[in-house]
């Protein structure tokens, strides 16, 4: 079978539960594990940044991963590269804190990566296909050996044309309307099911 690059999100798709207490179904393991042995490439594709996300990637089992939101990618345990924020838009975001409170909202609310509070700012990029297609770029890879599994609004810049995008049974509508297929929720084997389907793994 052709090599593919599997990129799961963490919450509500990989691991179920609220963090801190969440577990990865054994039926999801299992399907880890069958992929690892048939020789595809496995990481998690996750919004948070490195330093957050580097020991919850290895408890969950992985050494690969794309992490602040598409702008870095960890290969074999290693930060291979990260890309810093787009200076013309934190700029922005300088700015808007000095404006009056009306233009301030207005302008954060044109940055979607920019999350604000009324005690703080927390800022992220918001692209996981980046960073998907960084990894998939050094390794020599093609885009259409891609597969992706997600659950939630933030999954949505990932899911893309140029691969094959699977939505959990319990993803937000918006997300199965982009899907190219929908499988089981993450409690139920979705990800396992979801691989019997396309054949990945032979029952």
């Amino acid at each position: 079978m052709k090599k593919k690059y599997f990129f799961f999100d963490i919450d509500g798709t990989l691991a179920v539960g609220t963090p801190g207490k969440q577990y990865i179904p054994e039926s999801t393991k299992k399907a880890i594990k069958i992929l690892k042995d048939n020789g595809h490439f496995v990481a998690i594709a996750t919004g948070r940044s490195y330093a957050m996300a580097v020991d919850h990637m290895r408890s969950l089992g992985f050494e690969n991963m794309v992490s602040d939101g598409g702008n870095g990618i960890t290969i074999d345990g290693k930060l291979v590269d990260i890309k810093p924020l787009d200076y013309d838009k934190i700029y922005k975001v300088y700015i808007a804190c000095y404006a009056p409170e009306e233009q301030q909202l207005e302008t954060l609310k044109e940055l979607p990566w920019c999350r604000f509070h009324k005690e703080y700012l927390f800022v992220e990029p918001g692209d996981k296909s980046i960073g998907i297609k960084m990894m998939v770029d050094h390794l020599g890879g093609n885009y259409e050996d891609v597969v992706v599994f997600g659950d939630e609004k933030n999954d949505l810049s990932m899911f893309r044309d140029e691969w094959t995008s699977i939505a959990m049974g319990n993803a937000i509508d918006e997300l199965k309307e982009k899907a190219t297929y929908v499988t089981d929720d993450c409690d139920k084997d979705g990800i396992y099911n979801a691989c019997v389907h396309f054949h990945w793994i032979n029952e």
